[in-house]
């Protein structure tokens, strides 16, 4: 009596067809990827900048002080665009000892652009934004994509941080 073997597997020639397919598909998938990533970039970076400023402010309500968000500060030899921080004497700079909470590069983000300028930004013990010398305010900065994007980081005079 004969024994029947089965055999099981792939050929090489199924092999090939698949990995060709694959191929294909990632050589038509690739230039949309590419496309989209400046877009990617401008939204994260925008939400990495509303998270910063959100920090400061759950920060100045959590320890009861004034907190700021200060722009193109350098810690330990590295510039960042935006640095959440104690603000004990509420001038909305960064002084060396300060306490410092988070901060963002925007060099992280390539194709990414600031629209407007960067202002420095403080929150009081309620959470309420403030400018130097006092008063509330209505802030917004802006990010532009390399595709053209635009995504706004506002802050409103509650202290609400959106994203538009």
């Amino acid at each position: 009596m004969r024994k029947v073997r089965l055999q099981t597997g792939f050929t090489l020639i199924e092999v090939i067809i698949v990995i060709a397919l694959i191929a294909i598909a990632v050589a038509i998938a690739a230039p949309n990827l590419l496309a989209v990533m400046p877009n990617m970039r401008v939204k994260a970076a925008a939400r990495d900048c509303a998270s910063v400023i959100q920090d400061a402010r759950m920060q100045a309500v959590a320890l009861n002080a004034n907190c700021a968000v200060s722009c193109d500060v350098t810690i330990g030899g590295v510039t960042y665009d935006f640095v959440a921080h104690a603000d004990p004497n509420g001038d909305l700079e960064y002084n060396d000892g300060e306490r410092v909470f988070s901060r963002l590069r925007l060099a992280d983000f390539p194709d990414v652009a600031i629209t407007g300028g960067k202002t420095n930004l403080g929150f009081n013990s309620r959470g309420l934004p403030v400018v130097v010398g006092g008063g509330l305010i209505d802030q917004t900065i802006g990010f532009r994509s390399s595709k053209g994007l635009v995504r706004q980081v506002r802050v409103n005079p509650t202290g609400n941080v959106r994203i538009q």
